[in-house]
């Protein structure tokens, strides 16, 4: 059942009485919505298109896109594709390939007729969905200090960033320096949350050393996931060699990516419940 006219104005008015801005109410509206009426579905549907466009129409125009919960890449043809995870409400079925909303049918098709390389893009895209739920409900629950919420959303920043910086017509070598500090801001992250760090005086003494944080990082979580990630963090330069102006190619540029990737997800696996790992099949794809 779509929103009614007297539902939306209602709820639009208790968000003017609490100053929410209307970037803000969209998603609001969404979650409340499912709420009263104890609904689920997926994004995009008629219930959330409906909400989208009421508020598009009643509030400052092109100030409340809903967009997509996250923005991830899969590398194939040479090519970086945009993997879109949307926004879902309560529980819903999800589908891989529907998330490359940008890529042509044979190409998928030719994905799925590659065992290998459709497990890759299960994978990348299953870290992606991990990742965009499990960093929403670590900013929802607000358990960490101070310190550790800055580290957080300043490593999901870089993070963020070098997806833009990847799916740009060419895509950019500086991908690789905000994967290399995407990574660094997760690893400092999951060393001030387990040390209950509340200031940078110990993070500072780490400085920019990747070996020295996920060494430190292995020794307090013991994750076999840090443990895998240890023998690929030699392949992003020194922070020094930042400023030298090195060619990239398209596929190192997606291997430090991927990099990032799996240390961010595996971070929101660590602090959240979010784990779709065992909940794959085939059917879902």
């Amino acid at each position: 059942m779509k929103p009614s006219e007297d539902w939306l104005r209602a709820i639009n008015e208790k968000f003017r009485s609490e100053d929410v801005p209307p970037k803000a109410r969209p998603i609001l509206a969404i979650l409340e919505y499912s709420k009263q009426f104890n609904c689920s579905w997926i994004s995009p549907s008629d219930i959330d298109k409906t909400i989208e466009t009421w508020f598009d129409e009643n509030t400052k125009p092109g100030s409340h896109k809903i967009g997509s919960l996250y923005k991830g890449t899969f590398y194939f043809d040479s090519c970086f594709w945009q993997i879109d995870i949307p926004i879902g409400i309560g529980c819903y079925p999800v589908k891989a390939f529907d998330s490359l909303t940008l890529m042509p049918d044979n190409l998928k098709k030719e994905i799925q007729a590659k065992p290998q390389i459709l497990r890759e893009f299960i994978a990348v895209w299953l870290n992606c969905v991990d990742y965009a739920y499990g960093y929403n409900d670590i900013l929802q629950l607000n358990t960490f200090n101070e310190l550790a919420t800055s580290f957080i959303k300043s490593a999901h920043k870089e993070l963020q960033a070098k997806v833009s910086l990847l799916l740009e017509e060419s895509p950019q070598a500086k991908a690789i320096e905000t994967s290399r500090m995407a990574v660094e801001m997760y690893l400092k992250a999951i060393l001030i949350i387990k040390n209950g760090w509340n200031d940078e005086t110990q993070v500072r003494k780490i400085g920019h050393d990747l070996d020295k944080a996920v060494e430190q990082c292995i020794k307090l979580a013991n994750n076999q996931h840090l443990e895998i990630l240890k023998d690929k963090l030699n392949f992003f330069p020194p922070i020094s060699e930042r400023y030298k102006a090195k060619e990239w190619k398209t596929s190192e540029l997606w291997f430090g990516y991927s990099i990032a990737q799996y240390i961010a997800t595996t971070f929101t696996r660590m602090f959240s419940d979010r784990d779709n790992r065992n909940k794959i099949f085939s059917g879902n794809l």
